[in-house]
């Protein structure tokens, strides 16, 4: 069967989400030319699939051919109903809309006109209006009165005017009086839910008592309505706002959307992960030790292998990281373990091998650092290049060889100027680059150049990586009262932390009064290790 057969016969029989499954399996498994075609079916698709059939899986791969979601706009008056049985089983969707005087479409047979009749006179008596009400199926392979909840449902939207989410949809038959009737074939309608759209809020009658987030009993209309604009706190408008965030490298914005949402009952246990691993992510980047230990106790990894392989390796790399600013080789090499390198794809051992550099520094294996951050540079993508090029400068330092970190860095900020996409995440990266830019031209000895680096970088909210270029400017004007003050003025709780504390240390020790810093944390990573060694391991 060709993939346009295959496409077009999913798309026939109501099931986008078939026909896109279907193309990305062709796409990753085909030849070049093979690819080529499928990526453009899947671009095609995108804008097609239903927004309750977007499940975390899809998005990854629409990312990975570049195909552009295009989520439905909320219209007053529509909503899909479940039709199961004979050959047809998909989702139809039903739109009203007011006219003179009703307007049934002409196909109906008998039964199925009746139901609509007494979903549009349930809808009039809860509104108290009179008002003539035109319906509109989009498909005519199906009969029966369980469409009456979503007619009803889409009658009170558009008397209304006030749309109900894409991802709702209903099922049962509706008395004139409002009371909502089973009409039967529960378990293939919850089965039709979980395969086409698993993101849909399924309205169902209350005699089903389904005890699941994402099935909704309601007993009459009013409550059905209740349930699908109001009460029922659709998350995903803001799901999409800490997407947004997110693939803006915009992390602590994407924390503020995900946090209120974590225990929204709506959410299955992979969106909470990929939500948890944000939180992580923000607190790496805002430097709070309290949120990122709070997060990660949360996060579990193994709930994310085999369903996301991208969350999975990030959720991954933020347990790494962690372990290693709490300055725990162990716990982070147990970590490592769980997620072999070989089990990913190049572009996602980026997030693997990151983290396993930094516990790489942490061990004193600067030439293994070194060669994960020469593989990052060469994997990773455009706009995640000029962040590895940074690292890639702090590996080659730390070996010695500081024309060439000057060299990665310096390539690092024109990337990071010229790329188009991610323009907020790349203006932090900048920073990140003029950290270990001038961090080289120090080591070089070019202590006036090192200077206008520290003081051309754009300041940042929170205190990383402010606290370190204001070291590296206590180091590069040999003032040991600027380090300490850049110290003593952090949070009190920040500067406890062992390696806040070591790497205040590490600079007052090069400046000549280690003793400010007070005694040094007992670390275990660290016992029997000399004072200049354990400088060079400090992972920042």
């Amino acid at each position: 069967m060709t993939l346009r057969t295959a496409v077009d016969g999913a798309l026939t029989a109501g099931r986008p989400e078939r026909a896109w499954d279907r193309a990305f399996v062709a796409w990753a498994g085909g030849n070049r030319a093979d690819r080529h075609h499928a990526g453009q079916v899947l671009r095609w698709l995108a804008a097609r699939l239903p927004d309750a059939a977007w499940i975390d899986d899809r998005r990854a791969q629409a990312g990975r051919v570049q195909a552009v979601l295009s989520l439905s706009p909320s219209e007053p008056g529509c909503v899909a109903f479940p039709a199961v049985g004979g050959d047809a089983s998909r989702f139809v969707q039903v739109t009203v809309t007011l006219a003179d005087a009703d307007d049934l479409p002409l196909v109906l047979d008998a039964l199925t006109a009746d139901a609509v009749r007494d979903a549009l006179a349930a809808a009039r008596r809860l509104r108290a209006t009179e008002s003539g009400l035109r319906v509109h199926f989009d498909a005519k392979d199906w009969e029966g009165p369980s469409c009456g909840l979503a007619v009803a449902l889409a009658a009170v939207s558009a008397l209304d005017g006030v749309p109900i989410s894409p991802c709702v949809a209903a099922t049962g038959a509706v008395r004139p009086d409002g009371r909502i009737e089973d009409v039967g074939a529960d378990h293939a309608k919850l089965e039709l839910r979980r395969e086409a759209r698993p993101r849909a809020r399924l309205l169902v009658p209350r005699s089903w008592g389904a005890d699941e987030p994402a099935i909704v009993p309601v007993g009459d209309l009013a409550a059905a309505v209740a349930a699908a604009t109001g009460t029922l706190d659709d998350p995903e408008p803001l799901l999409q706002r800490v997407r947004t965030h997110d693939r803006a490298g915009e992390w602590i914005e994407a924390a503020r959307v995900a946090e209120p949402l974590l225990d929204h009952p709506g959410l299955d246990e992979v969106e909470r992960q990929r939500l948890i691993v944000l939180l992580i992510l923000a607190a790496n980047h805002g430097a709070d030790p309290d949120a990122r230990r709070r997060w990660t106790a949360r996060l579990d990894p193994c709930r994310l292998a085999g369903r996301d392989l991208e969350a999975w390796a990030r959720a991954v790399g933020s347990r790494v990281v962690a372990h290693v600013d709490a300055l725990d080789p162990v716990g982070a090499r147990e970590v490592l373990d769980l997620a072999p390198a070989e089990r990913l794809a190049p572009d996602l051992q980026v997030h693997w091998r990151g983290p396993a550099a930094l516990l790489a520094t942490l061990e004193g294996r600067h030439a293994d650092a070194l060669v994960l951050r020469e593989a990052n540079v060469a994997d990773a993508s455009a706009d995640e290049r000029p962040r590895c090029l940074g690292d890639l400068a702090d590996a080659l330092l730390r070996v010695g060889r500081l024309d060439e970190a000057l060299a990665a860095a310096d390539a690092g900020l024109v990337l990071a100027r010229e790329h188009q996409r991610r323009r907020p995440y790349l203006a932090r990266t900048g920073v990140y680059l003029a950290l270990h830019r001038g961090r080289a031209l120090l080591a070089l000895g070019r202590t006036d150049e090192a200077l206008a680096q520290v003081h051309a970088a754009a300041p940042l909210p929170g205190p990383d990586p402010r606290f370190r270029l204001q070291l590296l400017e206590a180091e590069a004007r040999g003032s040991p009262d600027l380090a300490e003050r850049a110290w003593r003025s952090l949070p009190a709780g920040l500067m406890r932390e062992p390696l806040i504390h070591l790497l205040a240390w590490r600079s007052l020790r090069r400046l000549g009064r280690p003793q400010a810093a007070g005694a040094l944390p007992d670390v275990a990573a660290f016992r029997g290790v000399s004072e200049e060694e354990i400088g060079g391991r400090l992972p920042y």
